[in-house]
């Protein structure tokens, strides 16, 4: 299974385990069917942003000749925490 299939599934995951949490304890409110699957949606859609941003940096970056990445202080093994570091949540 291709890398970016495998983070695409962990965030459809993380998505579905967020949303199925109790939402009335931690907002003091009843969400409704209709209201539960936008939020699902709402947070898969964050969640794929997020992953599309990070995605995006790591090409950037692995672009970059190592002379660059020197100049700013990334070595090419860091290039993965260094773009996972700076798409902030």
């Amino acid at each position: 299974m291709s890398l970016w299939l495998e983070h695409l599934i962990h965030l459809i995951c993380s998505a579905t385990i967020l949303v199925g949490r109790d939402r009335e304890a931690v907002f003091g409110l009843t969400l409704t069917a209709k209201d539960n699957v936008m939020l699902t949606i709402s947070t898969l859609k964050s969640n794929f942003r997020r992953w599309a941003r990070i995605r995006n940096t790591i090409r950037e970056l692995s672009s970059l000749s190592d002379r660059d990445l020197n100049d700013l202080g990334i070595s090419r093994s860091d290039i993965r925490f260094v773009a996972k570091r700076s798409v902030a949540r």
